[in-house]
């Protein structure tokens, strides 16, 4: 048996260099890649104007990228399993199942200590105190590590809860997370001192702890803000008050009860006396975020979580036919939390977000605690954190669920959930829902295949109650299919232009500025964002099918993969399928600062998953430390710990729509109240109360952003509210607030490809839709040369809006008002979008056709024109493909983030010309432009870039409808002046494709 366990050692260590080996072939592949294809254009099949061709890059590549590394991996690693198992086909016994619990408690601290220094150059004081703990323990009695070291972590947050509680009874002064870390540290270290049995003391002190720790839910009831020179204090909505006495009461009521039952019981571990409530009140005071009352500055993301619900069930709207649920129903459910408990009001906003993540997190616990052990339960509590995100609210419980091994066994009754779940997750946000559902496809197959075959289905169904049941399950399904037949619409008609309108690539970006700040070399640094950007997440797929063939103990017997333990194989290999899914809508923006960015989420449930999989099922200590590890560095990597959220100070405007960051923003959102007595309202912001607008309530607002909601509510007073509009103001903000029925997916700029304008044209001319004046010509082109060409609408001069045609408008007439509308774009500055749609004219051809306009050039001062053949009405050719002779040899490399860019030193950084994007004739910009029929003179401007520019002429004021005889080309330098135009060497004018 020793000699077994040393060759199953051997194979094990191989496999984790093998692993390795992976991990620094895939460093090594990213950087290739990106070097061969960080240049490249990105390939655009409709013109649709945001980030990826603001910027220029080729978001396409990196995206693929993460597949091609995920299935190399795979392929690899599987290829060597196999190989491996070939050469030691013996059966092979387990190791370590008895070896001591403290390495996980020591591995944790360093994984995260290590990580957290090393690559951001910080220290927690939290994580500092606890290593210097755990020596401690490791000197005095080694063997109690696990009891101490929760002792310690338990004592830290039942010190904020003292806190909660003296701030609750008029409390002033701030606690620093130093005072609560040295607290914790002198009692923790006088009980290994004091107390001779040190288990027992823990246990005992831990059983103490539970009881005071709920009282840290007293977060939630913080009502005082410092506003100017003078304290305020506003109202907490009594049932938020009744709420959160009923769950401390519940949590202390049930701590007490297990220190009853266990106090004078022998042999308790701490893991055998961890309470459900003392897991929820620390993972949901962690989490707990926001500034109160100090609403954000931001109207779209919060409202944007809550507006399905003010449209369906407020203002009656009716989901797709009137009202797009855009991406999922999830606005649905945190808008009844604000409804519920905020009256509906912003000022509540907040506080109700973290009551409905305190609902997400009981469900999370009341699962996790029934299948990992106590002291796992409490890690997970102070590590995983539940972010502030809502579409991935229920990834993590749908998981858990699933995976929960005693549900498992009743295959009827997990087919059914999988069945329900799949749908809820599908009608709520349905890249996730289709994630999680294909996520425990393999699982759901071999559950029905196995319960078909057994004796159980065979009696199950000769009972009325099965097919009951079953028919139960099926009555929700059946309601909701509409739905979900519309969100399905919705996705294809937004999936088009998904990459090219959200898409925000890494390749090129501005490093974060704590990311390895000690690293010198502009050059490594870089380098190491990338593979930190791309292996970590990929990884995780490769770690998930490696545990899947190894618990699975996966076999090739007879020309015939077996796998002899399916329901752990198969739990391991769900993370992978939802990583693989996930990553279609998750690495699409990679947002600046941000090393996961859109794939945090489930990264995040991935660290919990696999903790949940090692306590579970893994037997051998060696792989299960290799596998802890890596889940710990997943949220190390990016300083995501839980218990890090507590001491971070609160920037009420980081949440802009302009530069939105998950991760940032939930850190930086984190309440400074939960260490002090208040909160303190920013310069700036104005105090509001019995305010026209109700739906503010009582709160701190922005001076600039309430003159704005302020003027935008009185603008729409008269408007007729029986009726729907699209466009008529710029954000779901103003919706909410001034309680307008929206239809289609109400933001305008929301609507940029074919296939989305041509879902939102056909609902709004059912509907007879009214559409205000937010429409932007040149990013919403194709629904803006509808509506000025079709005749389906006319504009109001006097409203100030589009107005659907009830037939007595002739089309001639409509066309000779639309002439000159002032909402189409004069002067616009297109940046680098013309010349990335101009580097993709081949893959852009198919949707334009070519009139055969014939012109010829003049050179007059600085100026060159083009003079047509014969004068053409606008709306012939709508576009225009301008190139400029030998234009891709003057370039620079820069780094971008979302508002500026950055030249490089590539003299002093050699190797920043294949790891920087190239930033070509950045001095130059082309002026093209044009006269009305009444003489008057327009034009646009983009940067030169390589020479090759798509310009969207129809876009420009003046252009669609006029006549026109000759545009004008100009070249202007950074110092604004006119410069000799480069040679011409095409111009050739388009007409773009028109939805129906």
């Amino acid at each position: 048996m020793e000699r077994e366990n040393k060759e199953k050692g051997k194979t094990e260590n191989r496999k984790i260099l093998f692993f390795g080996g992976m991990v620094i072939a895939g460093a090594a592949l990213i950087i290739i890649y990106l070097v061969f294809t960080g240049n490249t254009p990105q390939m655009f099949y409709d013109v649709v104007n945001e980030y990826t061709a603001l910027h220029g890059s080729n978001k396409s590549a990196e995206k693929n990228l993460f597949y091609i590394l995920s299935f190399l991996g795979i392929i690899s690693y599987t290829l060597y399993f196999f190989i491996t198992q070939k050469v030691n086909s013996s059966r092979i016994a387990a190791s370590g199942v008895g070896e001591n619990g403290y390495i996980y408690i020591i591995l944790a601290l360093v994984v995260f200590t290590g990580t957290y220094y090393f690559v951001y150059l910080e220290i927690s004081p939290l994580l500092l105190v606890a290593s210097l703990f755990s020596l401690l323990i490791m000197l005095v009695d080694k063997k109690e590590i696990i009891s101490g070291i929760s002792f310690f972590f338990v004592c830290i947050y039942s010190v904020y809860a003292i806190y909660r509680v003296y701030v609750f009874a008029g409390g002033e002064k701030s606690l620093s997370i130093a005072t609560v870390a040295l607290i914790s540290l002198a009692i923790s270290s006088g009980i290994l001192f004091v107390n001779r049995n040190h288990k027992t003391g823990y246990v005992h002190g831990v059983m103490i702890a539970q009881v005071l720790i709920p009282f840290s839910l007293l977060i939630f009831l913080v009502s005082k803000y410092k506003y100017k020179e003078e304290y305020l204090v506003l109202h907490i909505p009594y049932r938020v008050q009744i709420l959160i006495g009923l769950f401390i009461i519940a949590f202390v009521i049930e701590a007490i009860l297990i220190a009853l039952k266990n106090w004078k019981k022998k042999g308790n571990s701490v893991g055998d006396i961890i309470s459900y409530g003392v897991c929820i009140s620390i993972m949901a005071f962690n989490r707990y975020s926001g500034s109160g009352a100090i609403i954000s500055s931001d109207l779209h993301h919060p409202y944007e979580n809550i507006i399905g619900y003010s449209q369906m069930l407020e203002l009656g709207q009716k989901a797709f036919s009137e009202y797009i649920p855009v991406s999922g129903m999830y606005s649905v459910i945190q808008g009844f939390f604000l409804s519920f408990f905020g009256y509906g009001q912003m000022a509540y906003y907040f506080l109700t977000q973290n009551i409905f993540y305190l609902f997400v997190i009981t469900i999370i616990v009341a699962l996790l605690r029934k299948q990992v052990k106590g002291e796992w339960a409490l890690f997970i509590s102070m590590v995983f954190l539940v972010l502030d995100y809502n579409r991935i609210a229920f990834i993590l419980p749908t998981m858990l669920l699933l995976a929960y091994p005693k549900l498992i066994e009743n295959k009827n009754l997990w087919l059914k959930c999988w069945y329900l779940s799949s749908f809820f997750q599908g009608l709520y946000y349905p890249v996730f829902g289709a994630a999680v559902c294909m996520g425990y496809f393999p699982l759901g197959i071999w559950q029905i295949i196995s319960y078909v075959k057994s004796e159980t289905f065979k009696r199950d169904i000769k009972q009325i109650s099965f097919w009951m049941w079953w028919a139960v399950c099926s009555i929700p399904v059946m309601l909701g299919i509409p739905y979900l037949l519309g969100t399905i619409r919705h996705m294809k008609a937004m999936g088009g232009q998904t990459i090219y309108a959200d898409g925000i690539s890494r390749f090129g970006q501005v490093i974060a500025d704590n990311f390895l700040p000690y690293i010198q070399d502009a050059s490594l640094r870089l380098i190491m964002y990338y593979v930190f950007s791309f292996l970590i997440v990929v990884s995780i797929v490769w770690v998930s099918v490696a545990l899947f063939l190894k618990l699975g103990n996966v076999q090739i017997k007879n020309k015939k993969i077996i796998i002899e333990k399916p329901i752990p194989a198969y739990i391991a290999l769900s993370l992978s399928i939802l990583m693989l899914i996930s990553f279609s809508y998750t690495v699409i923006r990679m947002d600046p600062d941000d090393i996961y960015a859109r794939s945090a989420g489930t990264v995040f449930v991935s660290f919990v998953m696999f903790v949940v999989v090692s306590d579970n099922f893994i037997v051998d200590n060696k792989v299960k430390k290799y596998v802890l590890a890596f889940a710990v560095f997943l949220i190390a990597a990016v300083s995501g710990e839980g218990f890090l959220f507590v001491d971070t100070r609160v920037k009420s405007d980081a949440h802009s729509i302009e530069n939105f960051s998950l991760f940032r923003y939930m850190s930086e959102m984190s309440a400074s109240a939960k260490l002090d007595a208040h909160y303190t309202v920013p310069e700036g912001y104005v105090y509001v109360e019995n305010d026209p607008v109700e739906k503010l309530g009582t709160c701190f607002v922005l001076q600039s952003v309430y003159d704005s909601i302020e003027g935008i509510y009185n603008s729409v007073q008269n408007l007729d509210r029986e009726e729907s509009y699209f466009g008529i103001v710029s954000f779901f903000g103003y919706y909410y607030l001034c309680d307008i029925k929206g239809d289609s997916v109400m933001e305008s700029y929301t609507i940029k490809g074919k296939d989305a304008a041509q879902e939102t044209i056909d609902l709004i001319q059912k509907q007879k839709t009214i559409v205000g004046p937010g429409i932007s010509s040149i990013n919403n082109y194709y629904f803006y040369h509808w509506l000025l060409t079709s005749g389906a609408y006319v504009w109001s001069e006097e409203n100030l809006r589009f107005e659907p045609n009830d037939g007595t408008v002739s089309l001639n007439e409509i066309l000779l008002r639309n002439k000159n509308m002032e909402i189409a774009a004069d002067g616009a500055s297109l940046g680098r979008t013309a010349g990335s749609w101009g580097l993709s004219m081949d893959s852009l051809k198919s949707i334009f056709s070519s009139p055969g306009i014939a012109y010829s050039f003049i050179n007059t001062d600085n100026t060159v024109q083009a003079k047509l053949k014969k004068v053409i009405d606008g709306d012939e050719a709508d576009f225009a493909y301008l190139e400029f002779a030998e234009m891709d040899n003057n370039y620079e490399y820069i780094l971008f983030n979302l508002e500026e860019a950055v030249v490089q030193d590539t003299d002093k950084y050699p190797f920043l010309k294949y790891l920087a994007k190239r930033d070509y004739n950045r001095d130059l910009t082309v002026v093209v432009s044009w006269r009305d029929e009444a003489g008057n003179s327009h034009s646009m401007n983009c940067a030169m870039g390589q020479g090759k520019l798509l310009i969207p002429l129809g876009g420009g004021r003046g252009w669609l409808l006029n006549k026109h005889s000759e545009i004008s080309i100009n070249v202007i330098n950074q110092n604004g002046e006119t410069v000799a135009v480069p040679d011409i060497s095409n111009l050739e004018f388009l007409k773009l494709r028109e939805v129906e």
